[in-house]
């Protein structure tokens, strides 16, 4: 009974969802029945995000890195770490309500976030519905990679190379390993995610900077669902 929360905004969780025992309550199946009843949910994840929370969104083929981006190509000098996402390299998605207003983004100390299905892999109803779709957001340059280490400088043996993502929205029917579902009038229950790599971008310290807020607003009222609150909005 009751309605639910239309989003649930989740930034940068320290400890691990509680599993739950005789005397907590298990936060990660709540979690995950939320959005198996159709609530929406946006992680805005950092690198060192416990295992709970990236076992949940595994469950809808996601997965996040666990060092922070570097991109010589594109940053806010003079820290290669400090991501400059620009609509005029190609390194936003254009053909999104969320990112369609959006030409630039900076992103501290950010990292990837990534797939771990392709388009061929997701499960099918028996009407041809994939489970769910994945769309890229916003990603890094090819100048760019995971460094693992503490040298800005790219080691073919540990550090993954770019163009990585930094944010991936997913409308989906079901997790990848469970069957769809369907409310009180036969409609397929659905939820939305955002998962971004980052916290800092949207935190006051960078909430002004480039379209920071727009990326975060625009993410909320997407998996809201309230497109006509989606758009630029002007600098105060």
């Amino acid at each position: 009974g009751g309605t639910l929360p239309a989003v649930i905004v989740f930034a940068g969780p320290r400890t691990d969802l509680e599993i739950g025992t005789t005397d907590t309550i298990n936060e990660k199946s709540v979690l995950l029945e939320y959005m198996r009843r159709g609530g929406s949910v946006l992680f805005m994840f950092e690198p060192d995000t416990p295992a709970t929370w990236r076992e949940v969104i595994g469950r809808y083929g996601l997965t996040i890195g666990t060092s922070q981006m570097i991109d010589t190509s594109s940053f806010v000098a003079p820290n290669a770490n400090f991501l400059q996402i620009k609509k005029s390299n190609g390194q936003i998605a254009t053909g999104h309500q969320i990112t369609d207003p959006i030409d630039v983004i900076y992103m501290p100390g950010a990292t990837f976030v990534g797939r771990t299905v392709d388009d061929a892999s997701v499960p099918l109803t028996d009407t041809g519905t994939p489970y769910l779709t994945q769309t890229l957001l916003a990603q890094t340059t090819l100048a760019s990679w995971e460094e693992s280490g503490d040298a800005i400088e790219f080691d073919i043996e540990t550090d993954i190379p770019g163009p990585l993502p930094v944010a991936i929205a997913v409308e989906a029917i079901a997790e990848l390993a469970r069957a769809p579902e369907v409310d009180e009038n036969g409609e397929l229950i659905r939820t939305n995610i955002v998962l971004i790599g980052d916290v800092d971008f949207g935190t006051n310290s960078f909430f002004s900077s480039a379209k920071n807020g727009d990326l975060l607003a625009n993410s909320v009222n997407w998996l809201a669902k309230d497109f006509e609150l989606i758009s630029t909005r002007p600098k105060a």
